[in-house]
């Protein structure tokens, strides 16, 4: 046998070094993610009770007297309440999904979103509804995602237009090629054209002050239930299109 290549040797060393070096730094990362994942964690579970503590006081401060508009803002506080604590249950417990119902009336959902967003700018805006009141249902779904899916466009599309004094949101249903559509504009300026292709991308902002979660949480959900979301052609909203299974 010849002798050992100490030139070869030394590189075979030098070599492992340096995948050890860059699995300890891949190590470390994850790390550094599993610490602030716990952290987030703990955050949403303090939130949690709060939400909790919420619907207790709401709850106590419901009086026996159900026609008074005080406990009308009430109960919609506690079903709002009731709403976030499913939606943090979906992180904080492994497996956990919420419940999905039948035949669920788009038109409803929609009308519940508006309702959860309108408090927020005291009706200053105006909405322009179009529903088709013969829409088909949705055959299977998890009614609160699909509220939080329109609870973000509207939220969006409030925001484009909050500086014009005569802005207005439009809101469409209809039945189109086997899909249940929804389509959602306003009078806003449109979707800036250098995020364009990046929309659905997480933490991709479309406005000042956004976390750019919330048109990558709809994308996610949409697609979940077999649909579809994508820019109207003058980027000024968005359609929404499930399949009707019926």
């Amino acid at each position: 046998m010849g002798e050992p290549d100490d030139n070869n040797l030394e590189d075979k060393i030098k070599k492992l070094e340096k995948v050890v070096e860059q699995k300890d730094s891949h190590l470390r990362s994850l790390q550094h993610v599993a610490t602030h994942y716990e952290i987030i964690l703990e955050s949403i579970h303090n939130v949690r009770n709060l939400v909790g503590a919420i619907m207790g006081y709401s709850d106590l401060a419901i009086t026996d007297n159900e026609t008074t508009k005080h406990n009308e803002y009430l109960r919609e506080i506690y079903e709002l309440c009731e709403h976030s604590k499913e939606l943090l249950d979906a992180v904080l417990k492994p497996g956990y999904n919420p419940k999905k119902e039948n035949n669920i009336d788009i038109n409803e959902i929609i009308t519940n979103s508006i309702s959860y967003i309108q408090p927020l700018y005291r009706g200053k805006k105006k909405i322009k509804e179009y529903y088709d009141e013969n829409l088909p249902k949705l055959k299977e779904a998890v009614p609160i995602y699909l509220e939080d899916v329109f609870l973000n466009i509207l939220k969006n599309a409030y925001d484009a237009i909050k500086e014009q004094q005569e802005g207005f949101i439009a809101i469409r249903t209809y039945s189109e090629e086997n899909n249940i559509c929804v389509e959602i504009t306003n009078t806003g300026p449109p979707i800036d054209a250098s995020i364009r292709e990046l929309l659905f991308q997480p933490f991709v902002k479309a406005k000042d002050g956004g976390t750019g979660l919330g048109l990558a949480s709809c994308k996610q959900i949409v697609e979940e239930h077999g649909g579809t979301i994508e820019v109207t052609s003058d980027y000024r909203g968005f359609i929404v299109k499930f399949p009707d299974e019926n």
